[in-house]
């Protein structure tokens, strides 16, 4: 009977965190949000960091969900920590093309310069993490696995959306840009 009770134990507490976590996001989404506009003076901007940011969260979280994995704390913590990765690579990318289109050049020429200087490494630390993400998929305990191919799925993700999604909408959505802008 005590093995059931701590075993009861262990499983709340899970679920505990999970809804932490989940509770979380909003807060962090907004925090992110106000951060990013504050920074680069745009909450259009912002909101299409935001946008960038949870595509990765949601297909991995879509991902775990396919393949019959339930939401636990294992599963969540992947989703922070992808957060956390697609922010960053998100925040280079676009602050060097904001810093470009104030010096005055056009969207295109600003992309590739931001894409010149920044996608190199965006794509390498991607791909370290990545790599390491998939080591944990050659455990024996099967929640570390599961962290490990939903991370390397977030992950990269999070690249495609940073380099593909992020620099068309760029090019496409005339309102991201300020009036006076180039």
């Amino acid at each position: 009977v005590s093995a059931l009770q701590g075993l009861h134990s262990i499983l709340e507490a899970d679920q505990r965190i999970v809804r932490s976590q989940v509770q979380s996001l909003g807060l962090s989404m907004a925090v992110i949000g106000v951060v990013l506009a504050l920074l680069w003076r745009s909450p259009r901007l912002a909101g299409l960091a935001l946008v960038t940011n949870l595509f990765p969260i949601g297909l991995a979280l879509a991902l775990a969900g396919w393949v019959d994995r339930p939401l636990n704390s294992v599963t969540v913590m992947m989703a922070a920590i992808a957060l956390g990765i697609s922010v960053d690579d998100s925040v280079h990318l676009l602050t060097r093309w904001q810093d470009e289109r104030r010096r005055g050049v056009d969207v295109a020429a600003a992309l590739r310069e931001a894409l010149r200087l920044k996608g190199r490494a965006i794509v390498y630390t991607s791909l370290v993490m990545i790599a390491l993400s998939l080591l944990f998929a050659g455990s024996s305990f099967p929640p570390l696995v599961t962290f490990g191919l939903l991370s390397a799925a977030a992950y990269l993700a999070a690249l495609l959306a940073v380099l593909l999604f992020l620099p068309a909408a760029l090019l496409l959505f005339r309102w991201l840009r300020p009036p006076d802008a180039p």
